[in-house]
């Protein structure tokens, strides 16, 4: 966990815990996906509303922003898989956003993903890492130089 602090200087520890559930209801976009209860991917952002983005207000436009960051790269998973309402709802408080452990749940989320590749790495051709596997690409450049110097 330390080593994937060095590498993200992602919050792993020293928050408290934090009521995801309560946000404010501001009339934009993300309040109404949430009240209506809709789902959206990043396949869909990147589809659709990027393109019709420019009519939102300007903090819905940022908690677009930061959304694709964490759902597309930290705690990325395949494009077309709906975003996790909590992701969303802490995109609604940017204070609860910045306090978020996220470096405690994007280590989680890829340790386990990679258990579970390794188990399937022995059934399957092929396999796919969710969470933040730049984080661990970087990790096995400094890890192991020799892959670093093949990989360019």
């Amino acid at each position: 966990m330390q080593e994937f602090y060095a590498i993200t200087g992602l919050k792993y520890n020293d928050e408290p815990d934090l009521e995801i559930d309560d946000w404010e209801y501001d009339g934009g976009f993300w309040s109404k996906l949430l009240r209506r209860q809709k789902n959206i991917s990043v396949q869909q952002i990147r589809k659709v509303h990027v393109k019709l983005c420019n009519t939102w207000s300007r903090v819905d436009r940022l908690r677009l922003v930061y959304l694709c960051v964490i759902a597309g790269i930290l705690m990325a998973k395949d494009e077309k898989v709906w975003i996790p309402h909590k992701y969303i709802k802490l995109m609604m408080d940017f204070e609860k956003m910045r306090k978020y452990l996220w470096g405690l749940h994007s280590f989680d989320m890829l340790v386990s993903s990679i258990i579970k590749a390794r188990d399937k790495v022995k059934t399957q051709n092929s396999y796919v890492v969710d969470g933040f596997s730049y984080a661990l690409r970087i990790w096995l450049m400094e890890a192991v130089p020799d892959i670093g110097s093949l990989l360019g």
